[in-house]
């Protein structure tokens, strides 16, 4: 073997065994996200749990996304102005990821809603229903009748179906991954997180700590800075 050949080959093999002691990947770092369910926003006492959510939620630099599901307006006798202005007005002072997906009567109570939460929020598309890549995970806000984002039909089974999460929807919207609604109760039933209303007057809200790593979630269920002791475990497929 020649010189050059031979020195080609021990840089060769230098190369291999320095490729072949590469450091593995850092594992994934949990994610921490905040869901607010059903503000009902049209009473002064409904405005009050949000102003009080909003205040704790600035105070932890951890959250990476804060998830809000509809309905968004209650029946109070504030005008629906007013309380999208409060509701815009609150979730703008968050310094995450903000993502709200509409209830079954938002929009035809304010048919500008859609514009007004993308000029506010702007990680929120004018769509009724959209696709956002957040911290790694692929989240998917549903329509309030389970319209689907454009490119959902494309997806496939490709690397962006990697972890998915989903906001919004009816009631029966039928789930394959996990999904975040408002319900009467911290709960798991089939794969949807159900969240109880803000609306009922207390600041009550769910801290989700998503694991990409194991593939698992917890949710935990808060009043204001309290935490209520209720606790949701499972699968995140």
């Amino acid at each position: 073997m020649t010189r050059l050949r031979a020195v080609g080959a021990a840089s060769a093999l230098l190369l291999a065994v320095g490729c072949s002691s590469a450091p593995p990947p850092a594992p994934l770092e949990p994610i921490r996200c905040a869901v607010i369910a059903a503000p009902l926003l049209g009473a002064p006492e409904a405005s009050d749990a949000l102003y009080e959510v909003v205040d704790v939620l600035s105070a932890d630099p951890d959250i990476e996304l804060v998830l809000v599901v509809g309905p968004l307006f209650g029946a109070g006798k504030q005008s629906v102005e007013l309380a999208r202005d409060e509701l815009i007005g609150a979730l703008g002072a968050l310094a995450g990821s903000v993502h709200v997906a509409l209830g079954p009567l938002d929009l035809e109570r304010d048919p500008g809603l859609l514009e007004a939460l993308e000029r506010a929020l702007p990680a929120r598309s004018a769509e009724l229903a959209y696709s956002a890549r957040v911290a790694g995970v692929r989240l998917d806000v549903l329509g309030p009748a389970g319209e689907v984002p454009a490119d959902e039909a494309d997806a496939g089974e490709g690397p962006d179906r990697g972890r998915e999460l989903l906001l919004g929807g009816p009631p029966d919207y039928p789930s394959a991954t996990l999904r975040v609604t408002h319900g009467p109760a911290l709960q798991l039933e089939g794969s949807s997180l159900q969240v109880p209303a803000l609306g009922s007057g207390q600041a009550v809200y769910a801290l989700l700590t998503l694991n990409p790593e194991r593939g698992t979630f917890s949710a935990r269920l808060r009043v204001g800075d309290q935490d209520e002791g209720e606790e949701v475990r499972g699968p995140w497929n």
